[in-house]
């Protein structure tokens, strides 16, 4: 059932270290949904009200705080923090993503 809520496909990119520099590498396409965040959800990221977004994902994917994700319209997220959620048996990923104009 919460396989329809992944409607979108997205682009994430993983920030891999090596040495003192880092750099985003291994785009993967992926399933997922971008929302805005509630008001609660910005005041308690001390985010920006209309930069603070959630993405949710199958759990089956791996993400890291830093990773990127790039949506169907170009836009960019940049992940600052997430956690396993449950549906019933059924577990996915929700972060909270901040969107950003530009890779760091």
């Amino acid at each position: 059932m919460i396989r329809f809520f992944f409607d979108q496909t997205l682009v994430l990119g993983t920030l891999v270290r090596t040495g003192n520099k880092s750099e985003y590498q291994t785009f993967t396409m992926v399933p997922g949904n971008i929302r805005p965040a509630g008001d609660e959800s910005s005041a308690i990221d001390e985010g920006v009200f209309g930069k603070i977004y959630k993405v949710y994902l199958p759990n089956e994917i791996t993400v890291k705080q830093g990773d990127i994700i790039k949506d169907e319209a170009g836009a960019m997220y940049k992940i600052r923090d997430w956690q396993i959620r449950n549906f019933g048996a059924m577990d996915y990923i929700e972060a909270i993503i901040i969107r950003t104009e530009f890779l760091p």
